[in-house]
């Protein structure tokens, strides 16, 4: 799997324009169109790209069944010709899909599969994002362990990628990556009530903003840390009305 974006093959472009334009049904007649054009020229890899781009239309139009028709064309097409980076973008979709619809079981299936995909083709940033996934869902699921233990394989995926990645952009990108999958793992442990776990990967996640240069994230973290510092003292005993008040020295 490739750092480098795909290049919109021309037959898309069209649809592309009106996506960006939102112009949801003209550019689902559009892709419609593209992939059955590409289909019939035996572009298999072009056709996988257009139905993924088709089912994304779809959904912002609310054409849900649709969607996840074309997603599912689009796995299967990318499962043939072995194109990983669309196949993993659909199958993401279609995981996101069935946890809007309540089919969690359906959707962590689709999260595992994308997770094979991953592995199959060595992609380290693209793994820590799909872990990243899993450790929200898992979240929202209020199964701490679950979230945590996804966010910690997230933050050591985006880790291995930085430390090879090819270029620096690159390289603070996984960065990036790791200190959000440590912040993470530091709030499942605070909402879980192990709040001593937590200081260590906030701390840590500050410190990767901070080399990376992202303030913004540094100060928003640091700000957290604070309130839960602040939070965790004890609070300052009240003498006012007591018996047990010092008695003042002073003339």
């Amino acid at each position: 799997m490739s750092d480098d974006p795909k290049p919109i093959p021309r037959e898309l472009q069209a649809g592309v324009e009106l996506l960006m334009a939102r112009k949801w049904a003209a550019a689902v007649k559009a892709f419609e169109e593209s992939a059955s054009l590409l289909s019939s020229r035996g572009d298999l890899a072009g056709q996988a790209l257009a139905m993924d781009l088709l089912g994304a239309v779809m959904l912002e139009n609310g054409q849900t069944s649709a969607a996840r028709q074309a997603f599912e064309g689009s796995v299967a097409i990318c499962e043939q010709i072995g194109d990983r980076d669309s196949q993993l973008h659909a199958l993401l979709a279609l995981a996101m899909m069935d946890f809007d619809e309540g089919r969690s079981s359906a959707g962590h299936l689709r999260l595992e599969e994308a997770l094979l995909v991953c592995e199959q083709g060595g992609a380290l940033r693209e793994a820590g994002m799909v872990f990243g996934v899993q450790a929200r869902v898992r979240l929202d699921e209020g199964d701490f362990p679950a979230s945590r233990s996804a966010a910690l394989k997230s933050a050591s995926a985006f880790e291995r990628h930085a430390r090879s990645a090819d270029s620096r952009e690159e390289r603070e990108l996984s960065l990036e990556g790791q200190a959000n999958a440590l912040l993470a793992v530091a709030e499942a442990d605070r909402i879980s009530g192990k709040v001593g776990d937590a200081h260590p990967n906030y701390q840590r996640a500050m410190q990767i903003y901070r080399q990376i240069g992202n303030q913004e994230r540094e100060l928003v973290v640091s700000l957290v840390y604070e309130a839960m510092e602040i939070a965790a003292k004890p609070p300052a005993k009240d003498y006012s009305g007591s018996d047990t008040a010092p008695i003042s020295t002073s003339l």
